[in-house]
């Protein structure tokens, strides 16, 4: 009896500092999107061209996901270079026109042109108009 009465005390205790320590992980989340959100309202974007902020490990990992093409070019440069050829195309077909490239790689490496000055994003419904920079 009396071990069961400690494992069930365990129990409560591991499930406590579980709680805790998620919490502790909500607030640091919920402060980088505050910071994040505070440093695009600083470089004037709007709130229509948010997106939640990435962890830096996961943006080296997504750098390194940026596979070059039969003719060795980037990933930008080929975004680039489809762009210029159709301006005005949507970036969800963008998404069906590069099926090796992860969807959200893709988004990243748009946004961060776009924030570069080397391509123009527009938003429209539920996508952007892409234009050259």
């Amino acid at each position: 009896m009396l071990g069961l009465v400690m494992v069930a005390a365990g129990a409560v205790a591991a499930g406590f500092y579980g709680y805790r320590r998620l919490q502790s992980i909500e607030k640091e989340i919920r402060s980088d999107m505050t910071a994040a959100s505070a440093s695009r309202d600083a470089e004037g974007r709007g709130a229509e061209e948010s997106v939640p902020p990435v962890a830096a490990g996961r943006r080296e990992v997504a750098a390194e996901m940026k596979p070059p093409s039969e003719t060795g070019s980037s990933l930008d440069d080929r975004l680039k270079e489809a762009v210029s050829k159709e301006p005005g195309i949507l970036q969800t077909t963008l998404y069906e026109r590069f099926p090796e490239v992860k969807t959200r790689v893709l988004q990243q490496t748009l946004l961060k042109m776009d924030r570069e000055g080397r391509l123009r994003r527009v938003r429209e419904g539920g996508s952007y108009s892409l234009y050259p920079g």
